[in-house]
């Protein structure tokens, strides 16, 4: 027979929040302290994924015609 019949309820993983909270606050640090910089990041960021979206329907579009 089994050790254990009840499985014992799973641990949360704090280990990913604090890091997610971490990179959270760091994010906001960054914005508040240098505003205009986190704009241009933002922007950046912005340009970066429309980029790779655009070059990812143009793969699509030469495969599939």
């Amino acid at each position: 027979m089994a050790k254990n019949a009840i499985p014992a309820p799973p641990r949360p993983r704090l280990l990913p929040k604090v890091i997610w909270l971490t990179v959270l606050a760091l994010i906001m640090v960054a914005v508040v302290r240098h505003p205009a910089d986190a704009a241009e990041w933002m922007r950046g960021a912005a340009t970066w994924f429309v980029t790779a979206v655009d070059m990812l329907s143009e793969f699509i579009r030469a495969v599939a015609g």
